[in-house]
C-alpha cells in the first residue's frame, strides 16, 4: 500500500512540473507595437496581441507619399538588420518601426543650438527637396540653455522664422533664437502681469501685430505676436529688358528678378544666316557672327526696286529647343525715320513632329540709337514677351535706300526656374 501511494506522488510531482507550466505558457499574451515612423496607420492597427510562439499574421502597411516615399518593411526597434515579416514567432512584447526609402533628391537641414544643447543627439535631418519639413519631423527639435528659453528656429540671417510647414529647396543651417528668462523680485519666473495692451494695431507685410503686458511688481514687459507678418502680395510679374518685376498691391514694395541670358552660352546658336526678304531689292547680303549673339549684317542695293519693300531676314537657329521668357534685340547702328522691324518665332516641335511659326510681331521706330546731348549715343533696345519653347527666331529687318552697315545683338532670356519647364 505503501509503494502504491509513493507511485502516486511522483505521478502527481511530474504532473506539476511539466503540465502545468506548459498550460500557464499558453495564456501568456505579448503586444507587437506599430511606428509608422513618418507614415500613416489606422488606429486599430497601431497595436496586435498575440500568445507566445503564435505566428505573425499579414502585417498592416502604413501609407505615405508614393511620390516620394518608398516602404521597405517592419524592424524591431528600427534596426535595420532586424526585419520582422509574416510568420514570424511571437517571443515577447516587440516595436516594430517602419523603414523607408527616399526616392527623390533631398536636402539637409541642420539645428545649431549655439551656445545650447539640443534634448536629441541627432542634429539634422534629410528633407526631400523642395518638400515641407513636417515630411520627415512631427515636431521641431528642443533645447536649452540656462537661464534662456527657446524663442524658435531661423535661418541664418536670424529675422526668417521656420515652422514644420517650411519648404527646404537647398541645404540649410537653423539657428536657435534664445530669449533670457527674467526673473521677478522673489527670484521666480512668476510675474504678476497687467493686461494685455496691442503694442501694433494690425500686421503688415513685414512685420507682425504684436501685443505686451507689464509686470506691477518689478516693470517687466513681456511680448506676444498675435498675428505674423502678412508677406508682401505681389501681383503677376511684368517683363521688362532682361529682368522682370511685380509690385506688392499693399505697400507698393516692387521686387526685381534679372533674367537669365541664355544666348550668351558658347555653342547655343547652331547657324546664324541671312535670308532675302520677299520682294527685296537687296542682293544677298554678307553676315559676320559671334558665339554671343552679336552680328553684323551688310548689304547693297539692286536696282530698280521701291525702297518700302527692302528688307532682310535673319534666322537664327537654336542648337536645341530652349525655354525663353522674352526676346531682347538692340541695334547699335541703324536707325532709319519711321522703320518698323518684325520678329517671328519658329517653336519647338510637338510629339508627332508639327512645327509651328508664329505670326510676325511688329515694333515701330524702336530700332538704333540716339545721340544724348553729351555727344554720346544711347542704343534702343526692343523686347518681346514670349514664355514657350523656341527653335528659332527671325529677325525681319529693313534696310535704307543705299548699303547699310547693320549691328545687332539678339539676347534670349529666361527666369532661373525656367530651364525646368
Amino acid at each position: 500500500m505503501k509503494r502504491n501511494t509513493l507511485i502516486k506522488l511522483l505521478i502527481v510531482c511530474m504532473f506539476c512540473l511539466l503540465v502545468i507550466p506548459m498550460i500557464a505558457s499558453c495564456g501568456t499574451k505579448y503586444t507587437i507595437t506599430f511606428d509608422p515612423n513618418g507614415g500613416t496607420l489606422d488606429e486599430a492597427d497601431m497595436t496586435l496581441e498575440m500568445g507566445e510562439d503564435e505566428e505573425l499574421p499579414r502585417l498592416p502597411k502604413p501609407k505615405r507619399n508614393t511620390k516620394i516615399y518608398k516602404f521597405l518593411g517592419w524592424f524591431e526597434d528600427g534596426d535595420e538588420d532586424e526585419e520582422v515579416e509574416e510568420g514570424d514567432r511571437v517571443r515577447g512584447d516587440m516595436e516594430l518601426v517602419a523603414l523607408w526609402e527616399i526616392k527623390v533628391p533631398t536636402v539637409t537641414v541642420e539645428f545649431n543650438p549655439g551656445e545650447g544643447a539640443l534634448e536629441s543627439e541627432e542634429t539634422f535631418v534629410e528633407v526631400p527637396q523642395g518638400e515641407r519639413l513636417s515630411e520627415v519631423l512631427k515636431g521641431l527639435p528642443k533645447a536649452s540653455l540656462d537661464g534662456y528659453k527657446l524663442e524658435g528656429w531661423y535661418l541664418p540671417d536670424g529675422t526668417t522664422k521656420i515652422g514644420l510647414t517650411t519648404i527646404f529647396d537647398a541645404d540649410t543651417i537653423l539657428v536657435a533664437k534664445w530669449d533670457q528668462i527674467i526673473l521677478c523680485k522673489d527670484g521666480t519666473e512668476n510675474h504678476n502681469y497687467n493686461a494685455w495692451v496691442d503694442k501694433t494695431l494690425k500686421a503688415t507685410c513685414t512685420e507682425p501685430k504684436i501685443r505686451s503686458h507689464v509686470c506691477s511688481l518689478c516693470g517687466y514687459e513681456e511680448e506676444d505676436e498675435v498675428e505674423p507678418a502678412k508677406g508682401h502680395q505681389y501681383g503677376d510679374w511684368v517683363n521688362g529688358q532682361m529682368e522682370r518685376t511685380h509690385v506688392c498691391g499693399v505697400c507698393d514694395k516692387s521686387e526685381s528678378q534679372k533674367f537669365v541670358n541664355v544666348t550668351k552660352n558658347e555653342g547655343f546658336f547652331e547657324k546664324i544666316e541671312l535670308v532675302s526678304g520677299e520682294g527685296s531689292m537687296w542682293a544677298m547680303p554678307a553676315i559676320s557672327t559671334l558665339v554671343d549673339g552679336t552680328f553684323e549684317v551688310y548689304a547693297t542695293q539692286g536696282g530698280g526696286c521701291s525702297p518700302k519693300s527692302s528688307e532682310v531676314r535673319i534666322e537664327l537657329t537654336l542648337k536645341e529647343a530652349q525655354w525663353v521668357d522674352v526676346v531682347c534685340i538692340t541695334s547699335n547702328s541703324y536707325n532709319p525715320t519711321g522703320a518698323t522691324f518684325q520678329i517671328m518665332l519658329t517653336y519647338e516641335a510637338d510629339a508627332d513632329g508639327n512645327v509651328k511659326e508664329s505670326d510676325p510681331v511688329l515694333r515701330e521706330s524702336s530700332f538704333g540709337k540716339d545721340m544724348l546731348p553729351d555727344g554720346s549715343f544711347t542704343y534702343k533696345t526692343s523686347q518681346f514677351d514670349v514664355s514657350a519653347r523656341i527653335k528659332k527666331v527671325t529677325l525681319i529687318v529693313p534696310m535704307g535706300n543705299d548699303g547699310q552697315d547693320f549691328i545687332g545683338e539678339i539676347a534670349l532670356g529666361c527666369v532661373p526656374s525656367s530651364d525646368n519647364k
